[in-house]
């Protein structure tokens, strides 16, 4: 291994690892001459293939096992699921919180699904493995391929990971787009005298990953940060290669910037609201940042975050002496980590918002267990004692969905499950309601004030209805608002589920009716607890009179 100090002794030809060429990414190339990027480990042909093997044969077993539980899964959809699905209904450039990636995926899922739960569940299960090759690939490519193997199984025995395959949100994509654009981008840099295949594959991963969720755009920023702390071992015209990458990635937002311009720009409004933090206190800080290291601890198996936190400690340490990869992997990993760390003092910040940048710490800790990077000896053992643990925990978490209903403590506030049932139900009990009207299937159907109440019933009633709410013109506060209020036939009926029946917007939808009716209330049973029982109102409105309320004498 080549120390950064005696990195100008030589030629930038590559490392040993896999790279982009005419032989594909999957092969070695022979030896190479010694270069300022770090040469990853030339292992045993038999063994290389047979790390290599372990961890194709491990990626196909864990992944047939994930699509049997999502063929089995006993809940329901989660609220954002079936509220992402309800997007892919309606493709468009872009969506009230998010760029467009999810909703397109969504759609796809559905038409090849047939709109099945079944169907949705397949997407976030092969997502996720795609994301975990790229991270083996980017460990093989730095530190050889029994470290990419460990790479990927640090991150797949986590609860993380083991929540990723398993709900179809965001997160999924956005895992296998950042995954793939920190392969690609290090190939790139390993042969950045023209674009090439890696080049243009980075292009259209990180593209991907604009398309999917605004933190990608940090990794153009951290990987300019990191040519430019390493421009001495540009050649010329790689700067401008780089920057015409980046452009071209950027030109994937094009459509979702001409969406948000038509909309008032509420994404950014949305993403800005979400990162406002509040005054700060010193008990109140305290309790987030707990919050917040406990959930991350949890999420990553305990043992493991902890030595996730000691590889990148060790790097920032060596950051002088360090190699040129372990730069890489540090500065797409800690800085993101930090920041985050920073916000919980101000705000609570959501467990899945720093998911990405564990990916390269991930790939850190590999390298340095195995010996790659000089390191104490004790951080291998505990490594195989966390994926032990995080496995274990893992496992856990995909068996309560099965156990935990049927406890005295489904329905608690420590039920993670409660948000995962009764959806169905509800649909079952407003299909009822529905069957004693006099037109049914032309009667609408009005979630007053809940845009999850919306998309479930959207999912779970037979006929896929198309759902509305009712948000403030000129306030959306979810997709469903700009979307906008029912667009229906004067005179048309709707049967109105209202969660608050003092919500200040119950009267004015009242008034958008010629006659209101009370038919009673649904109650959904989610536990033994009975405050988390969701309780609703249902009201049949006759004669819609369109959006502008009647002037009430």
């Amino acid at each position: 291994m080549l120390l950064d100090n005696q990195e100008e002794q030589g030629t930038r030809a590559g490392s040993g690892a896999a790279m982009v060429g005419g032989t594909g990414f999957l092969r070695h190339h022979g030896p190479v001459a010694a270069s300022p990027i770090s040469a990853s480990p030339r292992e045993h042909p038999l063994e290389d293939r047979l790390w290599f093997r372990r961890f194709f044969y491990l990626l196909a077993a864990v992944t047939a096992v994930r699509l049997v539980y999502a063929a089995v899964f006993p809940l329901d959809l989660a609220p954002d699921e079936s509220y992402y699905w309800d997007w892919g209904r309606r493709p468009d450039w872009g969506y009230f919180s998010k760029p467009p990636m999810v909703g397109w995926l969504m759609g796809l899922a559905g038409w090849l699904g047939g709109d099945t739960q079944f169907g949705l569940k397949i997407f976030p299960v092969l997502l996720t493995s795609v994301g975990l090759t790229f991270v083996f690939l980017l460990g093989r490519a730095m530190y050889g391929v029994r470290s990419g193997f460990w790479a990927a199984l640090v991150l797949l025995a986590t609860p993380a990971n083991a929540a990723l395959s398993t709900f179809f949100t965001i997160d999924p994509p956005l895992f296998a787009a950042w995954s793939a654009s920190l392969f690609f981008a290090w190939q790139w840099w390993t042969r950045p005298s023209s674009i090439g295949a890696a080049g243009a594959a980075l292009v259209v991963a990180l593209g991907c990953g604009f398309l999917t969720k605004q933190v990608q755009l940090v990794f153009p920023l951290v990987l300019v940060v990191f040519a430019t702390i390493h421009r001495r071992h540009l050649r010329a015209g790689d700067g401008t290669r780089l920057a015409a990458m980046i452009a071209v990635s950027l030109a994937f937002l094009t459509p979702p910037l001409w969406w948000n311009w038509k909309h008032g720009w509420i994404t950014f409004r949305h993403t800005a609201d979400e990162l406002e933090g509040r005054a700060w206190e010193l008990r109140r800080s305290l309790k987030f940042l707990g919050e917040f290291i406990g959930g991350q601890a949890g999420l990553s198996g305990g043992i493991t975050w902890l030595l996730l936190v000691a590889a990148l400690f060790l790097a920032v340490r060596r950051w002088r002496t360090g190699e040129t990869r372990e730069r890489f992997l540090l500065l797409f990993s800690a800085p993101g980590l930090a920041a985050f760390l920073g916000l919980s003092l101000f705000q609570r910040v959501e467990q899945n918002w720093p998911l990405v940048f564990y990916v390269s710490a991930a790939v850190l800790l590999a390298g340095t267990a195995m010996g790659q990077v000089q390191a104490p000896r004790w951080l291998r053992p505990w490594m195989t004692a966390g994926v032990g643990t995080g496995a274990v925990l893992g496992m856990a978490l995909m068996i309560l969905p099965f156990v935990l209903p049927s406890t005295p403590m489904a329905g608690t506030k420590g039920d993670p499950t409660t948000r995962l049932r009764g959806w169905r139900d509800l649909a079952a009990a407003v299909e009822r309601h529905r069957q004693e009207l006099e037109k049914p299937t032309q009667t609408f159907l009005l979630a007053a004030d809940d845009r999850y109440v919306a998309s479930a019933l959207a999912f779970y009633l037979p006929d896929r209805p198309r759902t509305y709410t009712w948000e403030r013109q000129g306030f959306p506060e979810s997709q469903y608002g700009i979307w906008g209020r029912p667009s229906v036939a004067a005179g048309t009926d709707a049967l109105v589920l209202v969660r608050n029946p003092m919500a200040s917007n119950i009267l004015e939808i009242q008034s958008c009716f010629e006659s209101w009716q009370r038919r009673g209330e649904i109650q959904v049973l989610v536990g033994a607890a009975e405050a988390r029982n969701r309780t609703y109102s249902v009201f049949l409105g006759r004669g819609y009179r369109g959006f502008e309320p009647a002037k009430v004498p």
